[in-house]
């Protein structure tokens, strides 16, 4: 048998107000059929690796609420299934054919989907419940993919404890970059909309320097404000912990930037190995930035986003869709890379 595994991430699907930022819903359906299995004794895995949804910046009724129960991420899943219809048509599609699987990896902007009823739901929207698996990574033989946030100090969590009881009330647990962008981040989103969306980053702060002076008081709040006062006020509130060590260690090796995925990733990936040794080929996303990387004898795939994004140094040329591609042959790696998908 041998198996087709198409991995790519950071759609970030939400519910077409200024917030989302994807566009590409018939590209993605044709991205869809063109991966279905032509052949008997070969198998289509698609892996969808987090950021699905963009739950982290999508408003619950106007509001960003510090608690996220069940009923509010169901909410949020519905809006997008009413907004999108066509990329949940083309997953049932998909799943229409017995040797197709979908795996949804989990990441910080949908956090919400380990909550049983979004999965119920998903399971209901596309027929299916024996080949709709759900998890914080996808492993399969010799190949480990996960989104990356688990390796962000700013994202990553206990994935034991996604959800906990506070106040008698079962809520997400939100890490602290989550709580970050509920409650600053997407103050900023709102007045620079398009800037959000624009890279470089560097290039973009440089060329507007109201977003720079915003982006900086941001910050001079949230070291005074989110780090310090906030945690004291509110001992015993999980939404207001905040991973003292981790930040510590991000900014000894990088100081206050926070925006530089590409100089996260060498530190990421190592962090990432550590945890989950002995695999041949890693594949991530999170980082929206494209490359193929080598640590030791390990070799490691980074997809880019499938939202809509701004090359500002190029004539604001809009960034292309990218895909993995591992292919399994005997349980072996056969071939794995990275493609760009033609617009």
């Amino acid at each position: 048998m041998i198996e087709k595994i198409y991995i790519i991430s950071d759609t970030e699907l939400g519910r077409k107000d200024v917030m989302d930022a994807f566009s590409s819903d018939d590209f993605f359906v044709n991205f869809i059929e063109s991966i279905h299995s032509k052949k008997k004794d070969e198998k289509a895995l698609l892996v969808i690796n987090g950021d699905i949804f963009d739950f982290l910046k999508m408003a619950y009724k106007d509001a960003y609420p510090r608690y996220i129960n069940e009923g509010i991420s169901l909410w949020k899943l519905n809006e997008v299934v009413s907004h999108h219809p066509k990329f949940f048509s083309s997953l049932k599609k998909f799943l229409q054919n017995n040797d197709h699987e979908v795996h949804f990896v989990i990441g910080n902007h949908d956090a919400d989907l380990i909550w049983p009823a979004l999965q119920a739901k998903i399971h209901e929207l596309l027929e299916n419940t024996d080949r709709i698996h759900f998890g914080y990574w996808f492993k399969k033989n010799e190949v480990h993919a996960e989104h990356g946030h688990l390796v962000d100090p700013f994202f990553t969590i206990n994935t034991s404890k996604p959800i906990v009881t506070y106040r008698g009330e079962e809520i997400l647990n939100t890490p602290f970059g989550s709580q970050i962008c509920f409650h600053h981040l997407v103050n900023i989103k709102r007045m620079f909309p398009d800037q959000e969306q624009w890279f470089p980053k560097d290039l973009v702060l440089e060329q507007n320097p109201d977003l720079r002076k915003e982006k900086k008081r941001t910050l001079y709040r949230l070291l005074f404000q989110e780090m310090l006062v906030n945690p004291l006020l509110h001992i015993g509130d999980p939404t207001y912990q905040v991973p003292y060590f981790k930040l510590l260690d991000h900014f000894l090796h990088f100081g206050t930037d926070v925006l530089d995925d590409a100089k996260f990733l060498p530190l990421a990936i190592k962090r990432l190995i550590k945890k989950h040794p002995g695999k041949p080929l890693y594949v991530l996303g999170h980082a929206h930035v494209l490359g193929e990387h080598t640590y030791k004898n390990h070799r490691i795939l980074v997809t880019d986003t499938w939202r809509d994004e701004f090359d500002i140094s190029h004539n604001m040329s809009k960034k292309p869709k990218t895909v993995a591609k591992v292919i399994l042959e005997a349980e072996k790696i056969a071939h794995a890379g990275l493609k760009t998908l033609p617009s």
